[in-house]
């Protein structure tokens, strides 16, 4: 694998590791927050499928419509909750419960787990 398809990959990680820090030092409230990070994404979006050449159609944009609604949301009660808590004490909850609910959900609606034993591990780690 090349190193540049590395670093790639590893851009949404840092950015979602760096995001509640960054949110924290710059201040605001909630909403600023929730809309500076918006912006972020909507740019970084642009930028990628201007690069890429990338084709809508019409369901595949109402479903990643939807998950940005919900991304949204998501987003502002974690911003109103970093708010009340600091950032060591909210955020591994918060990443904690993501990748246990990712992994429940991929499991049983996406069907990844292909047997007892893909099961089982999947749910140790």
């Amino acid at each position: 694998m090349a190193i540049h398809l590395l670093f790639l990959a590893l851009i949404p990680a840092l950015g979602w590791g760096m995001m509640p820090i960054l949110s924290k030092i710059m201040g605001g409230k909630s909403e600023e927050q929730l809309i500076g990070t918006t912006i972020a994404a909507l740019l970084f979006g642009l930028i990628f499928s201007l690069s890429q050449q990338v084709t809508y159609q019409t369901v595949s944009f109402i479903v990643c419509f939807l998950s940005g609604v919900f991304w949204a949301v998501g987003q502002y009660f974690q911003f109103r909750a970093l708010e009340k808590a600091e950032v060591s004490k909210a955020m591994p909850i918060s990443v904690g419960t993501q990748l246990a609910f990712v992994t429940l959900i991929s499991g049983i609606f996406l069907l990844e787990w292909t047997s007892f034993f893909v099961a089982m591990m999947s749910i140790v780690a």
